[in-house]
C-alpha cells in the first residue's frame, strides 16, 4: 500500500439540517452532476438520480474531488483535511 497526498485544494461543505441545502446542491452541480433530486424529509440530506444516491447527516461533510463526491463523518474530514 502507498499513501498518497492532494495535489491541489478541493471544494467541501459542512451540512447543517435545514440550513444550507443550497451551498450542497451548488457542490453537487460544481461536479457536472444533472438531473438530481433532493430532499430532507428523513431528517438527513439526499440526493438521487443523475449518479450515485448520496445522504449526507447533520454535520457530515462533502467534498468535491474532480467531478467525484465523497461524504466524510466531520471527525474523519478535520483528521484528512486542513483549511487551504
Amino acid at each position: 500500500m502507498t499513501d498518497y497526498v492532494l495535489t491541489q485544494p478541493v471544494r467541501a461543505v459542512q451540512y447543517e439540517l435545514n440550513e444550507n441545502e443550497q451551498d450542497l446542491m451548488e457542490l453537487v452541480r460544481s461536479t457536472g452532476r444533472t438531473g438530481m433530486s433532493m430532499g430532507n424529509q428523513r431528517g438527513h440530506f439526499q440526493i438521487y438520480n443523475g449518479g450515485p444516491e448520496l445522504n449526507v447527516f447533520d454535520g457530515d461533510w462533502m467534498v468535491a474531488i474532480g467531478n467525484e463526491l465523497v461524504v466524510m463523518t466531520a471527525e474523519r474530514f478535520n483528521a484528512t483535511f486542513t483549511p487551504a
